[in-house]
């Protein structure tokens, strides 16, 4: 297992702390009632309910809406300077400055420009961004509506599923865009499944270093390698390069350190975990978060499958949000 740097190792100390400090002051209205198994706190009774009509949130986010006017680029600006006084025309000093100011304006000009993400490069499968007006959608609006009224409200959130291929990775996309609808909220996604990564391909971002080079040793500052994604205020930290043995890199606390680095910045991290049939991530990493969220496909695998994930996080002492059913007709 790779060395812990100091960064980490300091942040996930506090981080600790301040956990520490919230047990030894608990808030009396914090505890829930447990989730029955395959019985979960997201279950579809909620989307029913009236908080789901709360006018800030169910106004559907339109692509592009509301962004900030792209600031005028450096040839505009050279143009809208005042021009030279007349009486220093003539002279080589303006001349040389001028000439300087066009070939500045024209380098710039000619450098290659890094387009920026847009709608149709994120999956088509992301519903809460691309159909707000889906019924799917107003689905994980509920999903959403009882995350934000749960007592003891979870801001770090980890998402996994009881074998591969039900969704989950897709889960935490639509979650996220459900999460920032109205743009009153920041989401951080934090691809974690160093085995199966597919976050960067689903919300329209670069595959760079991420969580495996903090991991590693090889970086100390998560913030750095954040990078926005085809979704307006949806960050997302990569998995990092690919390792032969991502096992090997599995630190808990590591992973603690990062959170407590970055979940300041934002109002929910949504962490994408492994599936639990095949390796045991998502249960260590589940107690280093606020809580857990397990996806079941309905039509797929066994509901043994899922069972054995629950029992897993409850042995684990995670704190099991619910069940978010997949694949429904």
């Amino acid at each position: 297992m790779g060395r812990m740097n100091d960064a980490l190792r300091k942040a996930a100390e506090e981080r600790e702390r301040k956990r520490r400090r919230r047990d030894r002051d608990p808030d009396p209205v914090a505890e829930t009632t447990p989730v029955s198994p395959l019985e979960p706190a997201l279950s579809e009774p909620a989307l029913s309910e009236p908080a789901l009509s709360e006018p800030a949130l169910s106004e559907p986010a339109v692509a592009g809406e509301g962004d900030a006017a792209s600031p005028p680029s450096a040839v505009s600006g050279a143009a809208a300077e005042p021009a030279t006084p007349s009486s220093d025309s003539g002279s080589l000093a303006a001349r040389a400055r001028d000439k300087a100011q066009r070939e500045r304006a024209s380098d710039e000009a000619e450098a290659p420009s890094i387009e920026p993400f847009t709608s149709y490069t994120v999956d088509e499968r992301v519903i809460s961004y691309h159909g707000p007006q889906d019924p799917r959608s107003e689905q994980m609006r509920g999903i959403r509506t009882t995350l934000l009224t749960m007592d003891s409200q979870p801001k770090t959130i980890a998402i996994t599923s009881g074998s591969r291929e039900e969704g989950k990775s897709l889960a935490c996309a639509n979650l996220a865009a459900s999460l920032v609808e109205g743009g009153l909220r920041r989401v951080l996604l934090v691809d974690a499944n160093l085995r199966h990564p597919q976050l960067c391909e689903i919300v329209a971002a670069r595959d760079d270093a991420g969580l495996s080079d903090l991991m590693a040793g090889g970086a100390s500052d998560p913030r750095a390698l954040i990078q926005q994604t085809g979704m307006a205020n949806v960050d997302l930290l990569p998995a990092g390069r690919s390792l032969e043995n991502p096992g090997s890199l599995l630190n808990p606390k590591a992973l603690a350190g990062v959170l407590g680095l970055v979940e300041d910045d934002y109002d929910f991290v949504i962490v994408d975990t492994p599936a639990l049939d095949e390796y045991a991530d998502a249960a260590v990493m589940a107690p280093e978060v606020d809580g857990a969220i397990l996806v079941c496909q309905v039509e797929g695998p066994p509901r043994s499958a899922s069972q054995k994930a629950l029992d897993l996080l409850d042995s684990a002492r995670a704190r099991v949000l619910g069940l978010v059913a997949t694949n429904c007709r």
